[in-house]
This record gives C-alpha cells, sequence and structure tokens, in this order.
C-alpha cells in the first residue's frame, strides 16, 4: 500500500490492472481528471475485498498535525 499527498497541479498515474482506492480524509475535497484510452477504463469494478478497511487513513496537511507542545522550562 501507498500513501501519499497531492498538492494543486499534481499528477499521478494508476497502472491499469491496479487495485486501488482514494480517500479523501476530512476536507473530501478534490478535483480530478481521469484519462483512459477507451470508454472500459469509466467503469468501476469493486472487489468487496474489504482490505481498505485494513487501513486507517493517512491525512496530510495543518488540520491533520497536532500542535506543538512547548516546554515553558525550556531556552532555545
Amino acid at each position: 500500500m501507498f500513501a501519499l499527498e497531492v498538492e494543486a497541479g499534481d499528477l499521478i498515474r494508476v497502472p491499469r490492472g491496479t487495485h486501488h482506492w482514494f480517500d479523501l480524509c476530512g476536507e473530501k475535497r478534490i478535483r480530478a481528471i481521469r484519462l483512459f484510452q477507451d470508454q472500459s477504463g469509466w467503469t468501476p469494478h469493486y472487489t468487496e475485498s474489504g482490505e481498505d478497511a485494513k487501513f486507517q487513513p493517512l491525512c496530510f496537511g495543518p488540520a491533520y498535525i497536532p500542535a506543538a507542545r512547548v516546554d515553558p522550562g525550556v531556552r532555545v
């Protein structure tokens, strides 16, 4: 399994025949353009394997990074 963070302008390629899923975390916002060589690529093939349930979504960004704890007794 791979987890990656995408930003505006990023392009990812999922090779044909690769089982995959996307988790958009809390924001649930993404704009995507899907490109296929023929119309059969637009048809999803759900595996019902439950494989996705084995993984906790890996969410990046400020909304998911805990605030830094600062010890007032430490001088920098």
